[in-house]
């Protein structure tokens, strides 16, 4: 039996090695070392994110869902701790940033949704300085300019930003001393 020289150039080859799987298709090197991600996580969701939609054949919505989910998690685990708020900030900002690039080009209602979710978390948590970052970024909704399946104008897009206190209507007031009657003529 003739030993056969690794190093002789005849008997290298530029196709790539292959087994057999357990279910008899034939397994390549690069099937070997696929990453399969099945969550996104709060470690590693830029990575996380962009593996699932590279995906054989990727589940958008079901991505999508799960990355609004991670990305609000994340908010909601800012504790007040400045070093500890300005690493996941950093995080939390260039998830958002994936998110809504990736999203404009595929579909727009998802990241436009978790924004305007995002926006009624920061209200309510008092994150204005959260919300600022995401406006100097324009990180906020994506228009029609961006991208033909958005339905939203720019200028709904420009005002957006405005994180002001929703205005309250203010309660009718009745006068006390007025004519009842004249008030149910006016009705």
């Amino acid at each position: 039996m003739k030993k056969k020289d690794i190093f002789d150039s005849a008997s290298t080859s530029t196709t790539p090695s292959t087994s057999t799987s357990t279910n008899g298709t034939a397994l390549t090197s690069s099937d070997l070392t696929r990453v399969t991600i099945k969550n996104i996580s709060s470690a590693t969701p830029v990575q996380d994110f962009m593996t699932m939609l590279s995906g054989e054949q990727p589940n958008y919505p079901n991505i999508c869902t799960m990355m609004t989910d991670v990305l609000l998690q994340m908010v909601e685990s800012l504790t007040g701790d400045r070093e500890t708020d300005r690493i996941l900030s950093t995080k939390l900002i260039e998830a958002i940033k994936t998110y809504r690039k990736e999203t404009c080009l595929i579909d727009p209602s998802p990241f436009n949704d978790f924004i305007t979710n995002l926006k009624q978390v920061v209200r309510a948590r008092g994150f204005s300085s959260l919300w600022t970052v995401i406006a100097d970024e324009k990180l906020g909704l994506i228009t029609k300019s961006e991208s033909l399946k958005s339905k939203l104008t720019s200028e709904e897009g420009e005002k957006f930003y405005h994180l002001e206190e929703e205005k309250k209507e203010e309660p009718m007031q009745v006068d006390k001393e007025g004519d009842y009657d004249d008030m149910l003529d006016d009705f």
